[in-house]
């Protein structure tokens, strides 16, 4: 019997291998198929809620969705993204990220569940966070009738939402600019790198973060109190998720060289929040506090030598809601510290700090109790003492407070590193005690109030890069008493430039103290005074306001802009100057008052001499919306020089060009409204009012609408004109100048003139002229002489007369204008002026002269001139139009481009582009005009060519 042969099986490692490479090539198709699977239906559930539930405009350039990075995750991400804003945000860009990464879960999306966000990353993000006066914010971007996102999505038949599962947020190379108007804060936080890290789905874990900063500025109303300061945070937090308990752990922050540490947690439970948190400095040495000083950081901070203790502690405890407030305390105290630059001779030393704020928490801080009780510092061996202590600040401030110092100016060069170029001299003494309860002074118990003393400065001199001429205060004495603060004297020199003041400001305390309005009276004066002087150095300091790369934005910028008077303040002050000198104009006789009040500064009966004439100003400068100033003023104007008004303000030449071409004066009553923009230059699109103006006597020469007429009529006497008794009524509305129509003479010329100037130098009128024979030259006479003898010799008794009545229509630019005349020809207006006495002597000979009247064809030639003129007319019309939408369109987008530009190299190379663009845009526009033109020659010697056949 033979062996049955059996069939070899494959072995168990091969089958596994062989389902193995199944697999992964299962997978590796699943990780090449899935994301284009689902690329574009995640990308627009990112548009559906961003387009339905933002009110803001949302991009983003190329974006790509891959798994190999993240597996299992999908990994979304998007370059170029950016949020900005709308209505009276527009141009401001709330958000720009280079590029976002977004971590999904992957089940999430096969599931058709709502996407679950695991990570995300923001890069080179710059997030500009702006607040308005009104307190609108521009990240305040939801739709107003929306609810939450996955509402949204589900109102409109939507399933795809997100959620977040969040495991990691990064941040990298990130920029946070934050400009509060309401506040009067600003803050800057330049290449800003954060990480948070954590398992947010659980009820309970740790959140780990970690944040540096590499250069962060803060100022509160117009003060710097961080310059270029770091940042390094290190903060975990327990997270009771169920219970919203947060406990610190192991946190530590540290600005510039100061470290704090924070123990303790927060809770909300409900609406309520708890609190228990304390705080320390973690190091004891009086150089982690003086880092602190932006002046003393920023000047070679690392080889000051100093020595001195340093406690600094508090505590935040309590409850907060609507009504209660948590207890809190603050703690500072140094002991026997000093500083020294090594390249300078002498030290800042004794330096002794004892400070606190305490708050026992409850409904109203009036248990706050902020003492001072010591203050001590010696600058060369000169003291300054400081005392205070403030306690019930809400109810009825009780105020303990004394300043002490000897200071000679002198000796800052001793202890403080100089700008170069920098120079103070001079002395302060100061001593100055307050003591008392503010109640006494609102029942003006003054006697019950002490306030003595008096801060002294003499012979001080100041000198730097951003002062090169120098300032100098001779003598100030500013005196104190429980009703006031006496400003006795003062007498100073800016340059070349003198200043005198004296005045007083009352109820200083309740200002302090109870926030109500500062009063006051002053009054200043100076023989000559130049503004000049002021502006002279005052530039940007480097690199504060360029753009940082990377998508940074640029910190503040040293631009003109808005003057802000002040929020309750009522001072009146007293005005007299000699001479003001402003860029190349010289202001003299100033005298009035200008009262600060409401933030308005109203100008009351102020007087001045300028351009020869004399001016009286009365109005209001009004800041309530500063982002909008508005101006309200009534001018009475007598005398002034034409041609140096328009030489030395930028708004007379653009109300009234011709003023540069005229010598001559003026004299005007002017009522003007109009609102400016954060640059202090006025939207002239805004201006109201109305005046007349009159002239004994007005010289024009050169000025081209002029010259265009003369060129038109073939009168070239009218080019140059001397114009006497002016009197022209106007008004300001819809960005123009309206003139009502006034008669004047050009020579032997009688003429009417009505129209209207745009501030972008548009014009637009009509003049109706009587114009004489004898101006007309001696071949248009032959015309007339003829037409008149052909007309006499049919049996007419005919006699034109010595004027002819002529119209005329300008148009265009002040510099580009155009003239329309109805004077196509003396004969044909020669015509015009026969035909009515013709018609007479038809009716009385009309059998005579029948047959010859229906053979004339003077009146078809006229009619088929006529009408080409109209349309010819109408043609240039339309062109003319044509043409100043292009230049109009051509030259808004130059200034955009410049307008946009957001360094110095930028802008250099954007006025470059823009000078070329509105080149085009004028050889565009002209094009236009004279193909305009060649149609409307073309129709008039089509209709010549017709009227001459009808003649033979």
């Amino acid at each position: 019997m033979s062996a049955k042969k059996t069939k070899k099986k494959k072995s168990l490692f091969r089958r596994i291998i062989k389902w193995f490479a199944y697999l992964l090539l299962l997978l590796i198709a699943a990780i090449i198929i899935l994301p284009i699977v689902f690329e574009d239906e995640i990308v627009q559930a990112i548009k559906d809620i961003a387009n339905e539930s933002v009110n803001a405009k949302i991009d983003f350039g190329e974006y790509d969705l891959t798994i190999f990075s993240s597996f299992p995750d999908f990994t979304l991400e998007m370059n170029d993204v950016s949020v900005d804003g709308v209505e009276e945000f527009e141009g401001v860009s709330l958000a720009k990220v280079d590029k976002l990464v977004v971590t999904i879960d992957l089940m999430s999306v096969i599931n058709g569940e709502k996407y679950e966000l695991h990570k995300i990353g923001l890069y080179t993000p710059a997030i500009h966070a702006k607040v308005l006066e009104d307190g609108k914010a521009n990240w305040d971007i939801a739709i107003a009738d929306s609810t939450a996102t996955e509402e949204v999505v589900e109102e409109a038949g939507e399933e795809l939402a997100f959620s977040v599962g969040l495991e990691e947020l990064i941040v990298e190379n990130g920029t946070i600019i934050y400009d509060d108007a309401s506040l009067n804060t600003y803050m800057s936080l330049v290449g800003l790198n954060h990480t948070t890290s954590g398992d947010f789905t659980q009820d309970i874990f740790v959140m780990k973060n970690s944040t540096t900063i590499d250069t962060a500025d803060f100022s509160f109303e117009g003060v710097k109190y961080m310059h270029k300061g770091y940042v390094d945070l290190k903060a975990d937090l327990d997270m009771d998720m169920p219970n919203m308990k947060f406990t610190f752990k192991e946190n530590e922050v540290k600005v510039n060289e100061l470290v704090l540490g924070f123990d303790g947690f927060v809770a909300m439970p409900a609406d309520d929040i708890d609190m228990d948190i304390t705080f320390q400095a973690k190091q004891t040495e009086f150089r982690n506090l003086l880092s602190m000083v932006p002046a003393v950081f920023k000047r070679d901070f690392a080889s000051v030598k100093t020595s001195g203790k340093l406690g600094l502690d508090g505590y935040v405890k309590g409850t907060y809601n609507e009504e209660l407030m948590p207890a809190f305390a603050a703690n500072l105290k140094v002991d026997d510290a000093r500083f020294q630059y090594p390249d300078l001779p002498a030290a800042v030393e004794n330096i002794q700090i004892d400070a606190g704020v305490k708050s026992e928490g409850g409904k109203d801080l009036d248990n706050t109790i902020v003492d001072v009780s010591k203050f001590h510092i010696e600058l060369a061996a000169n003291p300054v003492d400081v005392r205070l202590k403030v306690t019930t600040p809400i109810s009825d401030p009780n105020i303990d407070c004394s300043i002490k110092s000897q200071l000679d100016l002198a000796n800052l060069a001793k202890v403080v590193p100089m700008e170069e170029g920098e120079e103070y001299n001079g002395k302060i003494t100061a001593d100055v005690t307050l003591k008392g309860r503010m109640s006494t002074l609102e029942n003006e118990q003054y006697e019950e109030f002490q306030a003595l003393g008096q801060i002294i400065l003499l012979d001080m001199n100041y000198k730097s890069a951003d002062v090169p001429y120098g300032m100098a205060i001779s003598k100030s004495y500013f005196n104190f008493s429980p009703q006031f603060l006496e400003l006795s004297t003062f007498e100073s020199t800016i340059g070349q430039s003198d200043l005198n003041a004296n005045g007083r400001i009352d109820n200083y305390l309740a200002y302090v103290f109870k926030d109500e309005p500062l009063t006051g009276t002053f009054n200043v004066s100076s023989n000559s005074f130049d503004l000049n002087e002021l502006m002279a150095g005052y530039e940007e300091e480097e690199g504060e306001a360029a753009p940082a790369e990377g998508g940074e934005l640029p910190a503040e910028e040293t631009e003109l802009s808005v003057i802000e008077v002040p929020k309750n303040i009522d001072f009146t002050m007293g005005a007299s100057f000699g001479k003001l000198i402003y860029d190349q104009t010289e202001i003299t006789g100033v005298d009035g008052q200008v009262i600060v009040r409401d933030q308005q500064a109203i100008l009351k009966d102020l007087k001045m001499e300028v351009c020869e004439g004399d001016v009286l100003l009365n109005g209001t400068y009004n800041t309530v919306n500063p982002s909008k100033p508005a101006v309200d003023f009534k001018y009475s104007i007598a005398n002034m020089d034409i041609k140096q008004s328009a030489t030395a303000f930028n708004t007379v030449d653009k109300m009234a060009p011709i003023a540069k071409k005229c010598t001559g004066k003026f004299s005007t009553d002017l009522n003007l409204k109009l609102e400016m923009d954060d640059k202090m230059e006025p939207i002239y699109e805004s201006i109201t009012g109305n005046g007349t103006l009159t002239s004994n006597s007005v010289y024009i020469e050169g000025f081209e609408p002029l010259n265009k007429l003369a060129s038109a009529l073939k009168i070239d006497r009218l080019a140059k004109q001397t114009i006497n008794d002016v009197k022209i009524a106007y008004e300001f509305k819809d960005g123009k100048i309206f003139v009502d129509p006034y008669d004047v003479k050009f020579g032997k010329i009688d003429a009417t003139i009505a129209g209207n100037t745009s501030f972008e130098q548009e014009i637009d009128y009509r003049l109706t002229m009587k114009i004489p024979r004898s101006e007309l030259g001696s071949k248009a006479n032959e015309v007339m002489d003829g037409l008149l003898a052909q007309a006499n010799n049919k049996g007419a008794n005919l006699d034109v007369g010595e004027t002819i009545d002529v119209s005329a229509l300008m148009g265009g630019t002040v510099d580009k204008p155009t003239v329309k005349t109805d004077l196509a020809d003396l004969g044909k207006n020669a015509v015009e002026d026969i035909k009515e006495e013709v018609k007479e002597v038809v009716e009385e000979k009309i059998e005579e002269v029948k047959e010859e009247v229906k053979e004339n064809v003077n009146e078809q030639i006229e009619k088929i001139m006529k009408d080409a003129e109209e349309q010819a007319a109408k043609i240039r019309s339309e062109a003319n139009k044509a043409a100043e939408k292009v230049r109009k369109e051509g030259y808004a987008n130059a200034d955009k481009l410049v307008a946009e530009a957001k360094n110095p190299i930028a802008k250099a190379a954007a006025k470059k582009a823009a000078e070329k663009m509105r080149k085009e845009t004028d050889k565009k526009a002209d094009a236009i005009i004279a193909e305009g033109d060649k149609k409307a020659n073309g129709v008039i010697a089509a209709a010549q060519k017709k009227a001459d056949a009808l003649k033979q």
